[in-house]
């Protein structure tokens, strides 16, 4: 069954939104006179997942530069790097970008936070971080994402920035502060739709692009367990037990709306999901 869920909220309250400035301006949580390159919250969703939406509360924007060209990067990382913890000189932390996103300066939000929607779902694996960065942030522009309160994070320690120097130390490491980011990703913590193959055999599907709605499925010399079908944005739409010793079977999409659906197909080998485009 898929679960969607907000990560990072329950370290947060109406109360415990803030942010710490820096010695010689900026701040802790974002671009400073230490010249930070990047910031980000780590997450461990426990599972496969798909993100299809990111919240980012912001608590401090200086738009001084008026500059239109002035954005601050969105990025979503692999933890497959290592960096510097209180407890370890190698510990796990943000690396490779697998998807970059931005916010204009000029469309911060530092009241009412800024949200990214994706309507093809980012998929991952159950832990990356997400973060921002300064690369295209315009001299006299300073932004800052608040932090809850300075002892929340508990002994977690998932906050992390990268120097000037491009290596990558926690904050509590760094400052120290005990904090996590207000940046709270919306995901499904499911197997993830996109990516999942068949492990033995191929199956079909025709016409893909379906004009009329009728949707063929064969999978050869397997027997068609059960299927579901999803929306784009992985809202469950219709489920079906199939029976026994059956290779082929249809969808009808009598009142769905044109656009991309996922087909889940389980049979007695193998577990697989399919996009179909209904035109």
């Amino acid at each position: 069954m898929l679960e969607n869920d907000t990560l990072n909220k329950q370290y947060f309250d109406s109360l415990s939104f803030t942010t710490y400035t820096s010695p010689g301006g900026g701040f802790a949580s974002g671009n400073n006179a230490y010249l930070d390159q990047a910031k980000a919250q780590e997450f461990r969703a426990g599972n496969l997942c798909n993100i299809y939406a990111v919240m980012l509360n912001f608590g401090f924007k200086s738009f001084s530069s008026l500059n239109d060209s002035s954005y601050v990067g969105i990025n979503f990382y692999h933890l497959d790097n290592t960096g510097r913890n209180t407890v370890s000189s190698s510990a796990p932390c943000p690396g490779n970008i697998f998807y970059r996103d931005s916010i204009k300066v000029a469309d911060i939000d530092a009241i009412n936070g800024n949200v990214l929607t994706y309507a093809n779902p980012l998929y991952t694996d159950s832990n990356f971080a997400i973060g921002i960065d300064f690369d295209q942030i315009r001299m006299l522009d300073t932004i800052a994402i608040y932090t809850n309160k300075d002892g929340d994070a508990g002994g977690r320690e998932q906050s992390w920035e990268q120097d000037a120097s491009g290596n990558w130390y926690t904050l509590k490491y760094n400052w120290p502060l005990n904090v996590d980011f207000a940046i709270f990703p919306i995901v499904n913590t499911s197997v993830g739709i996109d990516v999942l193959v068949s492990k033995t055999k191929s199956i079909t599907i025709w016409p893909n692009p379906s004009q009329d709605g009728d949707v063929n499925i064969n999978i050869p010399f397997s027997e068609i367990k059960s299927l579901q079908v999803y929306s784009s944005n992985l809202q469950l739409l219709k489920s079906e037990i199939i029976g026994l010793g059956i290779e082929n079977t249809h969808v009808r999409f009598d009142s769905c709306v044109k656009g991309v659906y996922f087909i889940r197909i389980v049979s007695h080998e193998i577990m697989n999901v399919q996009k179909v485009v209904i035109e």
